[in-house]
């Protein structure tokens, strides 16, 4: 156990194990604020990064087109062989998003990681 010492007007003394205790309880309560407050920051960090990447390679006017695009596809009673294709092409990127929305909620979920520990799909 370390020696505690205080220092007080002038004098330094060994803590008294009342005074010791009070040090620790404050000491404690100190550290678990800080770590409130990263953990606080840690989700919308991680979820600043999910949006960054999903942007990064679809800009939101993209995605608005897409989605218009497959609305427009939606209301086709009988596409073409070219619109399906089309349709599972824009599946795949919505697959894509949820892929990565999944490992932002994962990464939030376990408050041992960050969003250094990202693994985004590619």
């Amino acid at each position: 156990m370390a020696l505690l010492m205080i220092h007080k007007k002038g004098v330094t003394r060994e803590m008294t194990p009342e005074e010791e205790a009070a040090y620790n309880a404050e000491q404690a309560a100190e550290a678990q604020h800080e770590a409130a407050e990263a953990s606080a920051q840690r989700i919308p960090d991680i979820k600043a990064a999910a949006g960054a990447v999903i942007v990064g390679r679809y800009p939101e006017w993209k995605q608005r087109n897409m989605i218009a695009r497959m609305v427009e596809l939606n209301t086709k009673a009988t596409p073409s062989a070219e619109e399906e294709a089309e349709m599972a092409a824009l599946q795949s990127v919505w697959d894509w998003v949820k892929a990565v929305r999944a490992e932002s909620d994962r990464l939030e979920a376990d408050t041992n990681l960050t969003v250094e520990d990202a693994n985004w799909s590619e």
